[in-house]
């Protein structure tokens, strides 16, 4: 599952990362790591669709020219 928020996925992240702060907070690392999996997930997903658009954008634009 991605995080919702900003704060949501530096908190997993710290989660992921400290072994000390998962346990002080009570959350497995194993979760912190699935989020930030997924974040990085989504991140690959939107930077896709960007390419796309610019592609299309520029596709559109040669287009034109002829």
């Amino acid at each position: 599952m991605p995080s919702k928020t900003k704060k949501q996925a530096k908190f997993m992240a710290a989660v992921a990362n400290s072994p000390k702060f998962a346990k002080k907070v009570d959350v497995p690392q194993s979760v912190g790591k699935d989020f930030v999996a997924a974040d990085k997930r989504r991140e690959d997903e939107e930077d896709k669709e960007d390419e796309e658009t610019f592609d299309d954008a520029v596709k559109n634009i040669l287009e034109s020219l002829d």
